[in-house]
């Protein structure tokens, strides 16, 4: 349900059903990790992110990057590595440049990490935003190199 009321637009109906969803993950788990958990903290931080509420978002993705850390395997690994980039974008929202620029930094390096061949969309979309991250505090010769790096990437995942 909180999908659609997310598709919807109407984010505070969302953000309760996903609240509902992590308590019965939580009761539903072992501790309360699973990767329903920490997947349904990152919705919870999306929706408070679109609000505009970005220090609730980064609440919820430091809780999912907790649990991604607490489980094992690949697919959770990439699941911190979003909530990473998650928690950037929102210190970037809130002006909180060099805190983004650590987070995009440390979610950069996961995702090269975890890539086969260090290219991947997500290492693409990271790149992109550290240039957003160097524009908006004027340093344009850093924010180019980010993006002809995200570009290059995107060319060459291109078909």
């Amino acid at each position: 349900m909180g999908d659609v009321y997310k598709a919807l637009e109407q984010h505070s109906e969302a953000y309760m059903q996903y609240l509902q969803s992590v308590s019965v993950h939580r009761q539903t788990s072992i501790d309360g990790i699973s990767v329903n958990t920490a997947d349904t903290l990152i919705y919870l931080g999306d929706i408070k992110s679109r609000m505009q509420q970005y220090d609730q978002a980064i609440e919820h993705h430091k809780e999912a990057l907790s649990v991604y850390n607490k489980l094992s395997g690949e697919e959770n690994n990439q699941g911190a590595a979003g909530a990473l980039h998650h928690m950037a974008f929102n210190y970037k929202a809130m002006g909180q440049y060099s805190d983004a620029e650590d987070y995009y930094k440390q979610a950069l390096a996961m995702r090269r990490e975890l890539s086969q061949n260090g290219v991947s969309e997500g290492i693409a979309r990271v790149l992109n935003n550290l240039g957003d991250n160097y524009k908006a505090i004027g340093q344009y010769s850093d924010a180019e190199d980010y993006y002809k790096q995200s570009l290059a990437m995107y060319r060459e995942l291109s078909p």
